[in-house]
């Protein structure tokens, strides 16, 4: 499967008042999940495996990014797999690993947009965004996802230009030079 998104991810110290302010929308509440996110060493280009506890496959998914603050496009191609253990070993020994994402994350819907609030293990707590679009309709989607960003109250100071892998790599160098 590919799709092409916008999509941002913001520090957020306040999980409850958007958990509030997405009620009050009447947002969907889809759930809470445990996510790994095992990346791989592929240069400056981002693959993973995705596996979401108490599912019975998982998600091999490669992107590329922009690495801007703010609404950024995404392409995105996705493939499921119903035996990541051994798929995770395979990549491992052939790629290496570059680092390991443990999140949990509730996910919600409204108008097209999916709304993540992560809590990630060795970096605290995040808001994202993501809403597929048409390549024709990107600049409508980064204007949609600004304004969204605004009803629920993101400040714009909080907003990265990474992946959580990006942000987990950068505190280890910090850590061990």
């Amino acid at each position: 499967m590919k799709k092409i998104l916008v999509e941002f991810k913001a520090r957020h110290g306040d999980l409850e008042s958007a958990r509030i302010r997405l009620r009050e929308m009447n947002a969907k509440y889809i759930g809470a999940f445990r996510q790994v996110d095992t990346y791989f060493l592929v240069g400056g280009r981002r693959l993973k495996l995705r596996e979401v506890e108490n599912r019975d496959y998982a998600q091999l998914v490669y992107y590329v990014r922009e690495n801007i603050k703010g609404p950024k496009v995404s392409r995105v191609t996705i493939a499921r797999t119903p035996d990541p253990d051994s798929l995770k070993d395979i990549l491992s020994m052939v790629l290496g690993v570059k680092v390991v994402v443990d999140k949990v994350r509730e996910i919600y819907r409204y108008n097209g947009v999916q709304i993540h609030l992560d809590v990630v293990k060795g970096l605290g707590t995040f808001i994202e965004m993501e809403m597929e679009v048409e390549s024709s309709k990107v600049e409508e989607g980064r204007a949609f996802l600004k304004e969204f960003m605004r009803k629920l109250g993101v400040d714009e100071n909080n907003l990265i230009k990474g992946s959580y892998s990006d942000l987990l790599l950068n505190l280890n160098k910090r850590c061990f030079p």
